[in-house]
């Protein structure tokens, strides 16, 4: 009888009915076929899909009442000299407690700021795929199992649960901490209160930025970026930011110093090679001024909780 078994697993395995299913881990680089790579960055409960950049332009998925999102975030290289789109990729479905959900697919735009499931994956680029499912409420506090199939043969399973340490590339910086990125190299000067924003280098007469309405106080995170590539930064592109205070968020506005650090103003560029240094400012109602709250940095993909 044991004789039959293994010879009915044998045949399994030489006609490719039998598909080993590979565990897959946080914090770990799996190359298929030596044509992509994938990385787990992180898996959240949201209400809320977004690009990993925010800025003030931006296209977001929005789960229905009642329900949530279980969103698993990877980092997708394509090693291959092939162009891609996701359905070339992958297929999937969750699983929770017992009970199979849909998988959906999104992916983000090359500058991290907007979600798109039309774009091709170019050879050698980097992206980020959102794999989802939309459960009710309660489900999030469950084991969670996804099952991706990738390259229509490769069988992988990933279980977590949200209680874990899941926010792989939320990093921590503080004051005088610098950021080596892709594209630039950004220092974390100061953060700071203020009814204005002032040119670091002001002479006698010079000129400032005041908040919109006179009941409120910028709260203030001061940068400097060196752009390291050949090509031209745009900061409203590049790089935004938010202040988490009360269960509200307050987004971010760019004021940019001169070369000269004398003037300012609200557009401009970082050419390559240059420095030049900003002002992300939140405007927050003065009554909370003296509560604590925090800052989030989003970069090139990365999340940066900044704290004094």
């Amino acid at each position: 009888m044991k004789k039959i078994v293994r010879l009915f697993i044998f045949a399994l395995l030489l006609s490719g009915c039998y598909q080993h299913i590979e565990n897959v881990g946080a914090e770990k680089i799996y190359t298929i076929e030596d044509k992509i790579q994938i990385e787990i960055i992180k898996q959240e409960a949201l209400d809320i899909i977004y690009p990993s950049n925010r800025n003030h332009v931006i296209n977001q998925i929005q789960s229905h009442d009642e329900k949530i999102y279980i969103d698993l975030l990877l980092k997708l290289t394509n090693l291959s000299q092939e162009q891609y789109k996701l359905e070339d990729l992958f297929h999937g479905r969750y699983e929770i407690d017992k009970t199979s959900f849909d998988l959906h697919k999104v992916l983000e735009t090359r500058d991290y700021t907007s979600l798109t499931t039309t774009d091709t994956i170019k050879s050698g680029e980097e992206r980020y795929v959102h794999f989802y499912c939309e459960v009710p409420e309660n489900f999030q506090n469950q084991e969670i199992t996804i099952y991706l199939t990738i390259l229509g043969n490769h069988q992988y399973q990933y279980t977590f649960t949200l209680q874990e340490e899941t926010q792989i590339n939320h990093h921590k910086k503080t004051i005088g901490d610098i950021l080596s990125l892709k594209k630039s190299q950004i220092t974390i000067n100061q953060i700071g209160q203020s009814k204005t924003i002032e040119p670091t280098n002001k002479g006698f007469i010079y000129s400032y930025i005041p908040t919109d309405n006179v009941k409120e106080t910028f709260v203030y995170l001061y940068i400097d970026i060196y752009n390291t590539s050949n090509e031209i930064i745009q900061p409203q592109k590049y790089i935004y930011c938010e202040y988490h205070l009360n269960n509200h968020i307050y987004q971010s506005q760019i004021i940019l110093e001169s070369d000269n650090r004398k003037t300012l103003e609200k557009k401009g560029q970082i050419d390559a090679l240059q420095t030049r240094s900003l002002f992300l400012t939140m405007s927050i109602p003065d009554e909370f001024v003296n509560q604590e709250g925090y800052i989030e940095l989003f970069v090139e993909g990365n999340t940066y909780r900044i704290e004094k």
